[in-house]
């Protein structure tokens, strides 16, 4: 087998893991998801990935908000990405209903490698990988199974990124990825209501 064709084989077989994590028992139920507030990267328009830049004051009063909406929800556990931008988005809610937030690496978005720091404008096509960075195969997979593996009474909150709600409309086939997702928008996860059906991903207000 020649190193390209190895090289395929490998990212299909990743591509079947993650399609195959749907039927975890955390994705059987309906859950929450919340993109971070506001960053300053996102303030400056620029590829934040791996790196940790801290919310605006906007991200701040954001997470506010979305506590607003949440907290009527019953959310019993709150999971968020080990990035400031995520865990601190999840820190009002969290505050206002006595639970504490587990934090999670395996969350956080997805590495850009040489193109963090750089203008978002540059980054046209998310199928490339960067040079050191995360392929879209690797990270998808990376996703998908630390959702499946989160535990704790439901419903469950995730806190997250922008590139995690797109790992979940790829795997979870809901439809056009937007070429933008809105910063701190809750959004709730409903499976199937008959095998073979479609998800949903409702926003809330």
């Amino acid at each position: 087998m020649s190193a390209k064709a190895a090289l395929q084989e490998t990212a299909d077989a990743a591509v079947a893991a993650a399609d195959a994590l749907k039927s975890a028992p955390f994705f059987q139920v309906p859950f929450y998801y919340l993109r971070h507030g506001e960053s300053t990267y996102n303030l400056a328009g620029r590829i934040a990935g791996s790196v940790d830049p801290e919310l605006t004051e906007l991200g701040r009063s954001q997470a506010e908000d979305a506590a607003d909406v949440l907290e009527a929800h019953g959310i019993r556990t709150i999971h968020a990405s080990a990035a400031q931008r995520a865990s601190a988005t999840a820190e009002p809610l969290a505050r206002r209903l006595g639970l504490p937030v587990h934090r999670h690496a395996s969350l956080w978005e997805r590495n850009w490698g040489v193109m963090e720091g750089e203008p978002l404008a540059l980054l046209t096509d998310r199928s490339i990988t960067a040079d050191g960075g995360e392929s879209l195969v690797d990270f998808n997979l990376r996703i998908m199974r630390a959702l499946a593996g989160l535990p704790g009474d439901r419903p469950i909150l995730v806190v997250g990124h922008s590139g995690t709600l797109r790992v979940l409309r790829i795997v979870l086939g809901t439809g056009d990825i937007p070429p933008s997702i809105g910063n701190a928008l809750p959004i709730r996860v409903e499976p199937p209501a008959a095998p073979g059906g479609a998800w949903s991903l409702i926003e809330l207000s």
